[in-house]
Parts: C-alpha cells; structure tokens; sequence
C-alpha cells in the first residue's frame, strides 16, 4: 500500500502521525515520523548544486 501511494508521485516518503496524538506547535514529538521508501533518492529541489 506505502509503495503504491507514494512511487508515483515519485516522493521520497511520507510523514505519519498516531491518530490519537495532538498538533503541538514548536515541539517535537515521536507521535510523528518520517517514513522514508526504500530505495528513494532525495526531491531534486533538496540537492545542494556544486559550490
């Protein structure tokens, strides 16, 4: 489901959240996480150029 959600947006990943969990402005909490696709490469606009 994960793959098919987001390999065709060509996204690195998603962000998720426990359903229960409330927005907390300016804390970070584990209640978030990032969910990276295996085998993903970085959003082009993310990619620093050559200095």
């Amino acid at each position: 489901m994960f793959d098919k959600a987001v390999k065709p947006l060509n996204l690195e990943g998603l962000v998720a959240k426990r359903l229960d969990s409330v927005y907390q402005s300016g804390v970070r909490s584990p209640d978030w996480v990032k969910v990276k696709r295996k085998g993903a490469v970085p959003a082009e606009r993310f990619k620093r150029g050559p200095k």
